[in-house]
């Protein structure tokens, strides 16, 4: 035994059952905390590492003596890093907080715990479950288990990587999509120091991209809707949902202008078909800006909604929807599948030619991306494009901000003025035909 100042180190003997004495694989630290208890903590089977690990046990003790609890930003960090029967010792002995000895837990758990706080906190289960599904979803990519394993460096790459489409089995993400899942991760380990499982925030000093692809989203035309909304109705089952009841929540967004998180709120009770006027309620709860709405809807989506939820208890959630992650996936193979039926009932060769080179119902064109979220821009361009009052508009697409709404508007009437001019006005980009005049002279006497 070597003496140290502070404590010391040893290694433990027994006794095995022929007798002999043996040594402890692992050394053991001996010293007094700020009470004068001796404490034996066992560490390592390496004598150096042990050495280092009782010199942050030493310096804990006099940091907690001086305070009351752990402060000091480089033993917290020491700490998080630890093995868990160290953090399981010292939390019992008062020199960490117990918090601190979830740093060793399962990720998936402490997910579950932070997907919670997050709807404890004002947060729409939607939202939480996205939340948690980008920073679950991230930390597995990254190949981290514990909250320990969190790192900055690996967090970047990891995102990088995906931007370029670079992970097998995982498609190209956009910026802003990445820039999603880094805050989610983010907010969870804020969580996670708030409640002293961290000493501190491993992506404090993560940075955003800047997001130079941002997309603009389209507008459906209506020949697009009306195909979409048909071509599902008759279409297998998809993500849990029968073709139909995908056809029926595609012309509620459209009929609405409902997110998508918004519509999974739906209950049988938010519906009263019945009225003159049928109308859907919003809960407060579940809408954006937290106000709720009481929306009118046509008769023709109160027909086919009433159909589909006669036999639903009240409480019974409208529509059977998967996580809000896998909206865009859905209805793009739905759009994917109305445009191939779309080009087959060409009449003629050359029409199905001409159907197969244009834009209809493809994700992404010139004007823009076709998502879930656009069903819900598409019902705004079909306000604007009816004649309805900006005020109106700005209500029904509930907008704090009118300038939303004058966008919408701008590029939308923009846009129909456009091919009005373009079949109106005459081409004059072509050859000049020359063209005799009379000159007035050939009959002159």
């Amino acid at each position: 035994m070597k003496e140290r100042v502070g404590y010391r180190l040893y290694k433990a003997t027994f006794h095995g059952r022929d007798g002999a004495t043996r040594a402890s694989p692992r050394w053991t630290m001996e010293f007094r905390d700020a009470r004068e208890t001796v404490r034996r903590l066992t560490l390592f089977s390496d004598k150096g590492a042990t050495s280092k690990a009782a010199v942050h046990v030493v310096r804990i003790v006099a940091d907690v003596q001086g305070g009351g609890r752990l402060t000091d930003p480089q033993l917290v960090r020491w700490v998080s890093g630890t093995p868990e029967h160290v953090r399981q010792r010292l939390a019992e002995w008062g020199l960490i907080e117990a918090d601190r000895v979830a740093a060793d837990k399962a990720l998936g758990a402490l997910f579950d715990q932070w997907r919670d706080a997050l709807v404890a906190g004002g947060a729409t289960a939607g939202h939480a479950d996205l939340q948690r599904w980008r920073a679950d979803h991230l930390c597995t990519l990254a190949g981290f288990r514990r909250l320990t394993d969190i790192a900055r460096g690996r967090v970047e790459s990891t995102l990088a990587k995906l931007r370029d489409g670079a992970i097998d089995g995982q498609g190209r993400i956009g910026q802003r999509t990445g820039n999603g899942y880094l805050q989610a991760l983010g907010s969870f380990c804020r969580w996670a120091v708030r409640e002293r499982m961290l000493g501190e925030n491993p992506l404090a000093e993560a940075q955003r991209v800047t997001v130079t692809d941002a997309r603009k989203r389209r507008a459906l035309s209506v020949d697009e809707q009306r195909w979409l909304v048909s071509a599902t109705a008759d279409a297998a089952e998809r993500f849990g949902m029968t073709g139909p009841a995908r056809s029926l929540l595609y012309q509620a967004a459209l009929g609405t202008g409902f997110r998508y998180s918004e519509l999974a709120s739906l209950t049988r009770a938010s519906f009263d078909l019945a009225a003159a006027t049928p109308t859907v309620t919003l809960t407060q709860a579940a809408s954006k800006n937290r106000r709720g709405a009481v929306q009118p809807i046509t008769p023709d989506l109160a027909g086919a909604l009433r159909a589909h939820l006669g036999t639903k208890a009240p409480a019974a959630l409208a529509f059977n929807m998967r996580p809000a992650y896998d909206a865009a996936k859905m209805i793009r193979k739905d759009m994917a599948d109305a445009r191939a039926a779309w080009i087959k009932a060409a009449a003629t060769d050359a029409e199905r030619d001409e159907r197969t080179k244009s834009g209809f119902l493809l994700p992404v064109t010139d004007e823009g991306a076709a998502d879930f979220h656009a069903l819900r821009h598409t019902f705004g361009s079909n306000l604007a494009r009816a004649g309805v009052n900006t005020k109106t508009c700005m209500d029904l697409m509930r907008h704090q901000d009118v300038n939303l709404t004058m966008r919408l508007y701008s590029h939308t009437v923009l846009a129909d003025r456009g091919r009005a001019v373009q079949a109106a006005l005459p081409d004059l980009s072509g050859p000049v035909t020359q063209t005799a005049h009379a000159t007035g002279t050939d009959d002159a006497s």
